[in-house]
């Protein structure tokens, strides 16, 4: 899916924002990260294969360890019921701050364009 979506686009893989969980942060903790390792995660790694390269940006989202069940269970189960409140928060807080991030980008393409016109005018 990562390579169909972004050779649709044409997005090389700087340009891509790679979503995903995080067993190491907390429910509710979210970072981003600009390129790096997979670090042991398996769809970070088949991003990464599928677009060779490791440069994309990433937003880790938190859904911490289970000391009940294997890994794969855990990851694919749904979220409790408690955690539903934070849960929707935080997809909240990331939705404002990929729009942000990308607003900004947005913004600083334009005035970029905007010098190289005015360079090549006077």
């Amino acid at each position: 899916m990562c390579l169909y979506t972004a050779q649709l686009y044409q997005a090389s893989p700087e340009n891509v924002f790679l979503i995903h969980d995080e067993l190491d942060y907390s429910v509710g903790k979210v970072s981003i990260k600009n390129g790096g390792s997979a670090n042991g995660h398996n769809g970070v790694k088949s991003a990464m294969n599928c677009l060779n390269s490791n440069v994309m940006k990433r937003l880790r989202f938190g859904i911490g360890r289970s000391t009940s069940c294997d890994v794969t269970s855990y990851v694919l189960s749904d979220f409790d019921g408690p955690e539903m409140p934070l849960v929707l928060n935080t997809v909240d807080y990331c939705v404002d701050l990929i729009v942000k991030r990308f607003e900004f980008v947005t913004i600083a393409e334009k005035l970029e364009r905007e010098q190289k016109d005015d360079r090549t005018k006077g």
